[in-house]
């Protein structure tokens, strides 16, 4: 073959071929992003009929949605597609008159199996308007902002348990970084809300009973016409044997040789005993106190037995003394991780 002739069919080859980019390249480490619904996010008056359409930033895993998609009120899918960047959502039934929330659970993944930590929510209404009310709030662990927070709403009516966890949801919301949440787009129509909170460890949104930690918001919440936000609705989570401490200062006037000292002793059924001397400015500090309730004294000990007693009078063996000692009259309460602070005690000479 004479070199015009291999030079043509190399020209001709090279014009026919694919040029595809080599493969390898760096690893696909982002997780998919929501770039446009359907309906439109806070639309009203949509048609009872309706689908939802969400288009990712990427090619999506369908089957990693299946799970994750939860609705309020809750309704039933016909059908969960995934087609590229596109999630269509296709109920069984048409949709209620209400405003309805479109809650995306973290976990669901790309093509390459890229996982999102991220939650969306989402709210639209079949009525002409999206409703005003709001609960805003904070979810603590042991007093830290917690971003591993979830917090769950509870309809009023149907708290009908001791547990409140054990109650269907009304809505969930996932703590931000610094821990805060909201609940949005409630029904103002003095409608009343509880709230309870846990420590989502494992990370998939459902609380685990016995292994993570969980606290209720003490106050049932109204939302009406007149007041359609609450805010500063805090949680505390904290373990439930978590031990407090309890800290104050003991002022002696006693002029008695002896270590101030201050004692706690658990009432029954509570057995627990804790003791503690005093500093040279009259402070102390009783670390891990277990929760519960107790008495507590103050005295001077003399025969350094960390107990309060009697002692012989040194310049008279015969002569018995009571350790000079105060009771309060109340019992003390600690509550689980609490830092607990007594008002000052001063103990005087106790009499013979």
């Amino acid at each position: 073959m004479n070199r015009f002739r291999w030079g043509c069919l190399l020209a001709l080859f090279c014009s026919c071929a694919v040029i595809e980019p080599p493969s390898g390249g760096p690893e696909d480490k982002t997780a998919p992003l929501i770039s446009s619904v359907i309906p439109a996010s806070d639309s009203t008056g949509v048609s009872r009929n309706s689908s939802v359409t969400i288009e990712f930033s990427e090619k999506i895993d369908g089957e990693s949605f299946k799970s994750r998609i939860k609705t309020y009120p809750t309704l039933e899918f016909e059908k969960i597609s995934a087609k590229g960047t596109v999630l269509e959502l296709i109920f069984r039934e048409q949709l209620p008159e209400t405003t309805v929330c479109i809650l995306i659970q973290p976990g669901f993944r790309d093509n390459h199996l890229v996982e999102s930590r991220k939650n969306y929510r989402y709210y639209f209404s079949t009525t002409d308007r999206i409703p005003p009310g709001n609960i805003t709030g904070k979810i603590l662990f042991k007093q830290s902002p917690d971003s591993m927070g979830v917090a769950y709403l509870v309809k009023a009516e149907d708290d009908t348990s001791r547990e409140l966890h054990s109650a269907p949801e009304a809505r969930i919301a996932y703590a931000d970084p610094f821990g805060n949440f909201i609940f949005r787009a409630l029904p103002a129509d003095s409608s009343g809300y509880r709230v309870w909170a846990f420590k989502d460890t494992d990370g998939d949104g459902k609380y685990s009973f016995g292994k993570e930690f969980a606290m209720e918001h003490p106050d049932t919440i109204i939302l009406s016409p007149a007041h359609t936000s609450a805010r500063n609705v805090d949680i505390n989570v904290i373990d439930p044997d978590e031990p407090g401490s309890i800290e104050g200062v003991l002022n002696d006037s006693t002029g008695v040789e002896g270590i101030p000292s201050v004692r706690l002793k658990g009432v029954p059924p509570l057995e627990d005993s804790y003791y503690a001397k005093v500093d040279t400015l009259g402070n102390y500090l009783i670390y891990k106190v277990k929760p519960g309730a107790y008495l507590f004294s103050a005295f001077i000990d003399v025969l350094a037995d960390s107990l309060p007693g009697n002692y012989n009078a040194p310049d008279d063996s015969s002569r018995i003394i009571l350790e000079p000692l105060i009771l309060l009259p109340d019992t003390i309460n600690v509550s689980p991780g609490e830092k607990k602070v007594i008002s000052p005690v001063t103990i005087g000479r106790a009499e013979e």
